[in-house]
């Protein structure tokens, strides 16, 4: 279960971006990250205002950001901006965070990452399965990100791949 404190005294329409990294990060590093994250949210700005903001790094692998536009929305440049800063972080640790073609999913407690081309050989083989969890990093929203991030690959888009599956898993 995840601890969502993080995002305590945001709106649930607040805008959220996860950025997925390519490789588990050790203790030191989501320090070091989280550190970041604080400065980068306090200083955040968009058209000249302040940027009601916050991050955290969950499961060792994600890097979420998140702003709420109740009182000020985020434009291109402040976004653009964001995107320089995890960039840096990507500079820094010497990790990716931008590949959006590497799929991430739980099993048994076990992350694991699947590139988007390799998709239907781990479905043929059953590494993927109706009931394991995907990872849906295309959530923009608080309110998606805690009841549609972390979902049953039946529920998610890779669904449509898994019709034989499906129907003989109900």
């Amino acid at each position: 279960m995840l601890n969502w404190k993080f995002s305590e005294g945001f709106h649930p329409t607040t805008k959220v971006w996860i950025y997925q990294s390519n490789r588990e990060l050790n203790s030191k590093e989501v320090i070091e990250i989280e550190n970041a994250l604080n400065i980068f949210s306090k200083e955040w700005t968009s058209h000249k205002m302040e940027v009601k903001a916050t991050g955290t790094v969950l499961l060792n692998r994600f890097i979420v950001l998140l702003a709420d536009e109740s009182l000020n929305a985020v434009g291109g440049c402040s976004i653009d901006s964001s995107v320089k800063f995890i960039r840096s972080i990507e500079s820094h640790f010497v990790i990716t965070l931008l590949d959006r073609t590497i799929l991430m999913f739980e099993s048994e407690g076990i992350l694991k990452e699947i590139s988007l081309h390799q998709l239907e050989e781990n479905i043929s083989n059953e590494t993927i399965e109706p009931t394991t969890i995907y990872f849906n990093n295309t959530v923009t929203t608080l309110d998606e990100m805690k009841n549609k991030w972390q979902q049953p690959v039946k529920d998610s888009w890779i669904s449509s791949r898994l019709k034989n599956k499906i129907a003989i898993t109900n």
